[in-house]
């Protein structure tokens, strides 16, 4: 059964002081960039960077970094989670969780909202890692938790997809799903659309949990759907990569990329951007799926891309990130990490920040 623990009044009542503080101007920091999971970012080089610092974490890690109000956080498979300073890379806390940190944490408005192996959803300060509530789900959480109209969403190992409330922690609704949640879910027009690992792919009320459509894929379902007015993008286990109509479900199109898709996909107007475990990184046509370009690297890819301005940048197992152009694919610049890069690369502040499989994090200029 689920259930939310509560800290004590002054706890609550600090945090409180520091959301309508920030209400003014907040700041927020979500997986692939937005609610949409877009994959825009701001502020990707132009040329190849220089290290400007570089920590480790001290254990191996596979969630993307989230950065705002000049603070890096991010988490490790032993179970810490990290607030650095952006410019600096200096600690300003870490705090042990009771499980390993899969997925991306959620900065919003000075909170810090983050799942763990063991099912729990953590709500800490951004400003020192206090924690103001804890809500127990059903299963791990390896989804990075989204935020919308003061509640925050997630899917679960345990079957099932979440809301519940900001402030509180406490359960709006609860939808049971056919498999594992593991994929973070997207926001679109009053709907969560995220899919699960028996390859069913739900869009659901925000407000109630009620469904609105599915659809029915071949295999698992593991990266994040990019969404906006145009379709619901992602890819597949089956090897594909799919676009469904946003109101109906109706799949628009659907493209082989000759491997599994544990890539998320990022979209502009006219192009899909994804890896695939065959080592191959492709744009696709936004309107009908056609392969426009592919570029070939050493490794399968894991890491999801990250697009702005004309630049698209990625991580492979083959120890490289790369940033092409968007038009054609040409190479901009690479750069050798030297082990795998399955996160992320985050541009923000004139800063990129990558994380490597081993847990160390380094900001480039």
């Amino acid at each position: 059964m689920s259930r939310y623990r509560l800290i004590p009044a002054a706890s609550l009542l600090a945090a409180l002081v520091l959301l309508s503080a920030c209400a003014g101007t907040p700041s927020t920091s979500m997986y692939r960039g937005d609610a949409s999971n877009s994959g825009v970012y701001g502020d990707i080089p132009a040329s190849r960077p220089d290290t400007r610092w570089q920590r480790s974490l001290g254990a191996s890690t596979t969630a993307t970094p989230a950065v705002a109000d000049d603070t890096v956080v991010v988490g490790t498979r032993d179970g810490e989670v990290f607030a650095l300073a952006a410019r600096s890379g200096d600690i300003r806390w870490q705090k042990r969780l009771d499980g390993r940190v899969d997925a991306s944490a959620l900065i919003t408005d000075g909170m810090v909202y983050v799942g763990t192996s063991n099912g729990s959803l953590y709500a800490l300060t951004l400003a020192d890692g206090e924690e103001i509530w804890r809500f127990q789900s059903s299963g791990a959480i390896a989804s990075a938790p989204v935020v919308h109209d003061e509640r925050i969403f997630f899917g679960s190992a345990g079957n099932a997809i979440y809301a519940v409330s900001r402030d509180w922690g406490r359960e709006r609704w609860r939808l049971t799903t056919r498999a594992s949640v593991l994929a973070s879910p997207a926001v679109h027009n009053g709907h969560i659309l995220v899919g699960d690992t028996s390859g069913r792919f739900y869009a659901l009320q925000s407000s109630s949990g009620a469904p609105v459509w599915h659809h029915d894929v071949n295999d698992a379902i593991h990266t994040a759907a990019s969404v906006d007015n145009k379709g619901v993008i992602f890819g597949s286990r089956d090897q594909h990569v799919y676009s469904l109509n946003p109101a109906s479900g109706e799949r628009q199109w659907r493209q082989h990329v000759r491997g599994a898709v544990y890539s998320s996909p990022a979209m502009d107007q006219r192009r899909v951007y994804v890896g695939s475990h065959n080592g191959r990184f492709y744009a696709l046509d936004r309107d009908d799926g056609q392969q426009l370009w592919e570029v070939r690297t050493r490794g399968r890819i894991n890491s999801a891309p990250a697009i702005d301005g004309d630049r698209v940048i990625f991580g492979s197992d083959d120890g490289l990130v790369r940033a092409v152009r968007q038009r054609d694919g040409d190479l901009r610049w690479d750069l050798n990490i030297g082990v795998p890069v399955s996160t992320t690369p985050v541009a923000v502040g004139r800063l990129l920040y990558i994380v490597d499989s081993r847990g160390n994090i380094q900001a480039l200029r």
